[in-house]
């Protein structure tokens, strides 16, 4: 499905998730409903516990809604299943986290790319001579054949985030990604995300770091699994 002109890229609707353990019934989400437009530069924030990287599993069709729907650029991504919603993934998401997940026997150059690989996408030569651009646009030019070990957790990172840029998608989720960084490579991390969003991109971020939470355009606060405050709403 394709997203029709006017339509938001993210829309959340009611979405719900309950865990069993045992006997007790934990609800993480409790119908959260918010909309997010293309080229949005979103802070989700919380409580640890609020829902926060509940609600990113949602939209990236991680974990499966309890009830409510989740659409993206128009599809409904419950809807999916797991082959095409692993296509799906690949085509419209690009996802950072807070440990990094790089893979440590592979080169910089090879984990950025790795996605093209899984999606089929360019050819071998174009593979490469794209993750060296995106490698060199955050700054990481002289560390294209280094493995994630043999540079800093900042670099790593930024890494992350060529990777997760590597099959052009419009959506962007970071889960906590500054939350391991020192405040110096926090802020060359978070300078790179408002530079996507300029560029076009559409990022919802995840983080605890109020001081960069409150740089952002847009805010979406949690609390026990419910949208307690949205700046943009």
């Amino acid at each position: 499905m394709q997203q029709q002109p006017g339509e938001p890229l993210v829309d959340v609707r009611q979405a719900a998730r309950t865990y069993t353990m045992g006997s007790t019934r934990i609800a993480a989400l409790r119908g959260v409903s918010f909309q997010v437009r293309a080229g949005e530069f979103v802070a989700i924030v919380g409580a640890s516990g609020a829902g926060k990287s509940t609600l990113l599993n949602m939209i990236s069709g991680v974990d499966a809604l309890s009830s409510g729907a989740v659409f993206v650029g128009g599809q409904n991504i419950q809807q999916l299943g797991e082959r095409a919603l692993a296509r799906w993934r690949g085509a419209w998401l690009g996802i950072v986290f807070q440990f990094f997940a790089l893979l440590p026997s592979m080169t910089l150059l090879d984990n950025v790319m790795l996605p093209m690989e899984l999606a089929g996408k360019y050819s071998r030569a174009e593979r490469r001579e794209r993750a060296a651009h995106l490698l060199e646009a955050v700054g990481l030019r002289d560390h294209l054949h280094k493995l994630p070990s043999r540079v800093s957790g900042g670099q790593q990172q930024r890494a992350a985030i060529a990777r997760a840029l590597a099959n052009d998608p419009p959506l962007i989720l970071g889960d906590e990604p500054t939350g391991n960084l020192d405040s110096a490579s926090a802020q060359v991390v978070f300078d790179l995300f408002a530079g996507l969003a300029r560029d076009g991109k559409t990022i919802l971020m995840v983080t605890q770091d109020e001081a960069l939470a409150a740089r952002m355009p847009r805010r979406i606060e949690l609390g026990e699994g419910q949208i307690v405050r949205d700046s943009g709403a």
